[in-house]
């Protein structure tokens, strides 16, 4: 509508350095777990107010280390035949190895510190000891924005309303004033707050052995079909047919089931000699196949 709008001039916060970053074992309401803490270096004449905002990555490493690739084709299923071809490949990629990252937080976390002795053990994270983020390796990348009075006290503000998707409905149940305004109507009101911040960020990596806690359980039932035999496709001998649940697994199930091993059974052939028969062990597909819920490609700040 050809408006124009400015904000109050602001000045850049002195930088704040984050002298530490740490994780404790602690209990937060009951449960066990892992309590992230920032300490902050402050001296004499540099800023008390402090926004903070983090980042997750954690390590996830699936209990079956898949070795094969396996599809099925000409596939042709009836109520007295099951028939297929099953074509098996080396697995060129780890499947078992993968990284989740978690975005940023959408709780605003503030700290405030009328003194100049340095900020400690804020809180930043609780992670429960029951959590996958913890099973292997996690890391946290923490931000933290050193703020004037007045961007703080309007976070706050925003803080104590809920988030800035309650702030932007049409019932919002007050208006938070910030430093913006219409040049021409000055009356108008107007949502959002210009803010020049100084950051500094640090990053820490820990697991449950570091803290001294239980190693979580896999988030997933892990079960096993083992040494299914594809010659089996007898339906009549009250025995399970192995080449159904073959199929079953890897056309009917979804996802489907990941091959895990391949082993060899010795028999005797027609002419007394010993043969080797393959049968193959398949896995649930999470319990062996991270993709489904994580990416094998290792961030660029990975450290092992």
């Amino acid at each position: 509508d050809s408006k124009k709008y400015e904000s109050r001039e602001e000045y850049l916060t002195p930088e704040a350095i984050i002298k530490n970053l740490y994780a404790e074992k602690e209990t937060v309401h009951g449960e066990l777990g892992a309590q992230v803490y920032v300490d902050i270096k402050e001296d004499e004449g540099e800023p008390k107010y402090f926004r903070y905002k983090f980042e997750e990555t954690y390590r996830v490493i699936a209990p079956y280390y898949i070795v094969y690739n396996i599809e099925l084709t000409n596939i042709n299923v009836n109520n007295l035949d099951c028939y297929f071809e099953m074509i098996i490949t080396d697995c060129n990629e780890d499947k078992n190895i993968g990284y989740v990252s978690v975005p940023s937080q959408k709780n605003i976390l503030l700290a405030a510190n009328a003194g100049s002795n340095g900020t400690s053990r804020f809180p930043i994270l609780f992670i429960e000891g029951g959590s996958i983020k913890i099973r292997s390796r996690f890391s946290i990348l923490v931000k933290q924005f050193a703020q004037t009075q007045g961007s703080y006290e309007f976070y706050k503000k925003l803080k104590d309303l809920g988030n800035i998707q309650n702030l932007l409905i049409n019932n919002q149940p007050g208006y938070i004033k910030g430093n913006i305004y219409e040049v021409d109507n000055k009356q108008e009101k107007v949502v959002g707050y210009f803010e020049v911040s100084s950051v500094t960020e640090k990053r820490i990596y820990f697991n449950h052995n570091d803290l001294d806690l239980n190693q979580p359980n896999y988030p997933y039932n892990c079960e096993i079909e083992s040494e299914l035999d594809f010659r089996d496709n007898d339906i009549w001998d009250g025995d399970r047919n192995d080449r159904r649940i073959i199929h079953s697994l890897l056309e009917i199930s979804s996802p489907p089931w990941e091959l895990f091993k391949i082993t060899y059974i010795q028999e005797i052939d027609d002419e007394g000699g010993i043969i080797y028969i393959p049968v193959y062990t398949f896995v649930t597909p999470e319990c062996g196949n991270v993709t489904y819920f994580s990416s094998v490609i290792k961030p660029d700040f990975w450290e092992d």
